[in-house]
């Protein structure tokens, strides 16, 4: 018998390591700055240093946070020695994050039964695409491995699976250097 909702159990769970983080980040700033046996420069190195690895932990924390989705598609994600696999009921494979040319992410329209939105993972050329829905098991890896990709920004892949229905958003392609704006003015960058 549990004594939190269901809500706030989901809650809890998804964004539970990004608040373990800040408060154990906040409580050894605050014991060394509040403890007077630690003088001068030690004091406000190590503040200095236990401030950045929380704020480093505490935003990768997050970004798996956002990317976290109750799992409601069919399918299994799994990332290992970068290689993305999707072992589905209907459709799966295998891409090397090496091999990889271009990430998008398409969302699903009401015309179509899929998925709330899926990542197109496109490797060489005459190769058919990786696709995966967002909501499958282990889905939420995805974006703590394509950050490894030069170029790869987060929150650009978070603004594109906020996207309105029907829109196939290209995120990342290999040595395009910059890409524009997940979403510009409301409509689709590409």
């Amino acid at each position: 018998m549990s004594f939190l909702r269901p809500e706030a159990r989901r809650a809890l769970s998804r964004w539970g390591e990004t608040a373990i983080y800040a408060l154990v980040t906040a409580a050894a700033l605050w014991w060394i700055v509040a403890d007077s046996a630690l003088a001068g420069p030690w004091r406000w190195g190590l503040a200095g240093f236990v401030l950045i690895a929380g704020l480093l932990l505490s935003r990768s924390a997050a970004l798996s946070a956002l990317g976290r989705r109750e799992a409601s598609a069919p399918g299994v994600v799994n990332v290992d020695e970068r290689r993305v696999a999707y072992l589905g009921p209907h459709q799966g494979g295998f891409v090397s994050l090496d091999e990889l040319q271009a990430i998008e992410i398409w969302s699903a329209d009401d015309a179509h039964f899929r998925h709330e939105a899926e990542w197109v993972l496109r490797g060489p050329a005459g190769e058919s695409a990786l696709i995966v829905p967002v909501s499958a098991l282990g889905a939420e890896r995805l974006i703590d491995a394509f950050a490894a990709l030069p170029g790869f920004a987060p929150a650009r892949a978070f603004a594109a699976l906020a996207a309105p229905p029907g829109q196939t958003i290209t995120i990342w392609r290999r040595g395009a250097g910059p890409v524009r704006p997940a979403l510009a003015g409301g409509a689709a960058a590409d």
